[in-house]
């Protein structure tokens, strides 16, 4: 019974390992792009990006899957994220998987995928 238990503890801590240390990429990922860009940057929190993502009608960018953009020039491409000319750096890696999340659950709902051999004329 005890290494029933042990395994489940060990399993435990490996999806937990495997989930931080995805975060810590996407994040790195997300810090790097940010600061490579020419644009004004400054730092936000999760309550900062969902804000200004809510202010915003969104549209899918043509020709890029899973990339948003607003009338205003905003956007949200290949994990930066663009408000009023300015780009957003997320200052920890749990807030950026909220907003990641956030970003994500809006495109799907809004642009659900088409069946494989679906046609849209």
């Amino acid at each position: 019974m005890s290494w029933i238990n042990f395994s489940f503890t060990l399993a435990g801590w490996g999806i937990l390992l495997y989930v931080t240390m995805m975060s810590l990429i996407y994040w790195d990922t997300h810090r790097d792009m940010t600061k490579m860009g020419h644009k004004p940057c400054g730092k936000a929190g999760y309550k900062e990006f969902r804000r200004e993502f809510e202010k915003r009608e969104w549209t899918k960018m043509k020709g890029y899957d899973g990339c948003l953009e607003a009338e205003d020039g905003s956007t949200i491409f290949a994990s930066t994220f663009t408000f009023d000319g300015k780009e957003m750096l997320i200052h920890n890696p749990f807030s950026y998987m909220l907003c990641y999340l956030k970003h994500t659950k809006y495109y799907k709902k809004k642009y659900p995928k088409r069946k494989l051999n679906e046609v849209k004329w």
